[in-house]
């Protein structure tokens, strides 16, 4: 099996709109080692934020807590950090990154336009980068040109096995991107970032649903053609998302 946990790595809690949510990191079981999706924040980003963490953290309402990081958390489950050996990343906002600061000999998977627009700040939320999160950090892997097909989207294959795939999704943020997981029985896991809100969400779990220019301009315009792909295939993926924003009640 390939899913081990998913884990919430930072509460949102903004006052306004009433809303809440996850801040997902997914951890993986590969023949390379334990994997990381997203990583959520670091425990120094907690102990001695940056500005951007204090500003971010105080509008969200998400605790600083250091036992919610993801090092923290794998104690919990029983797993030994050193055990993570990679990295992927739907992108490198704050709280999807900042993690990486704990996890110094892991290799990093992330798109080569996101890593160069977290170092130059650039994309429709640059201030969302914090290059002191990670700048230190030595091992990466680095990916642009797609080598395969995942059900009509451009893909590109890591060496890890199980299959994980990057998808290339920019508008969020310039080299955006999906990591679809290949699951047991040909299934699939999409773990779709920021590129879409959690539409597949039965409604008496209140997901949130944006409205179009919004799902536009800060989720890249994917959000029709993913929602087709979750009605013709959702026998075969199962879909997550990097926040699942829901009504607060």
């Amino acid at each position: 099996m390939t899913f081990l946990y998913s884990l919430n790595c930072a509460q949102l809690n903004p006052p306004i709109p009433a809303i809440q949510a996850a801040t997902y990191c997914l951890v993986l079981d590969t023949q390379q080692g334990l994997a990381l999706v997203d990583c959520g924040y670091s425990t120094q980003d907690f102990l001695n934020p940056p500005l951007i963490v204090r500003l971010f953290t105080w509008l969200m309402r998400t605790p600083r807590n250091p036992q919610t990081c993801t090092l923290n958390q794998l104690a919990t489950h029983e797993i030994n950090p050193s055990m993570v050996q990679h990295i992927i990343l739907t992108h490198m906002h704050i709280d999807h990154a900042g993690g990486i600061a704990d996890f110094p000999w892991a290799t990093v998977h992330v798109h080569c336009q996101e890593y160069e627009a977290a170092r130059h700040h650039r994309g429709r939320v640059g201030i969302g980068y914090v290059r002191k999160q990670w700048q230190q950090h030595q091992h990466w892997a680095f990916y642009e040109n797609p080598d395969c097909e995942w059900f009509g989207w451009p893909a590109i294959t890591l060496p890890l096995t199980p299959t994980i795939l990057l998808i290339p999704t920019p508008g969020h943020t310039p080299g955006h991107c999906m990591v679809a997981i290949k699951q047991q029985s040909n299934c699939w896991l999409l773990q779709t970032g920021s590129a879409a809100y959690p539409f597949y969400l039965p409604a008496e779990q209140y997901p949130v649903h944006p409205p179009v220019w919004l799902q536009r301009w800060g989720m890249g315009g994917y959000v029709q053609s993913l929602k087709k792909l979750w009605f013709e295939h959702r026998d075969q993926i199962t879909f997550t998302s990097g926040h699942e924003f829901v009504k607060r009640h």
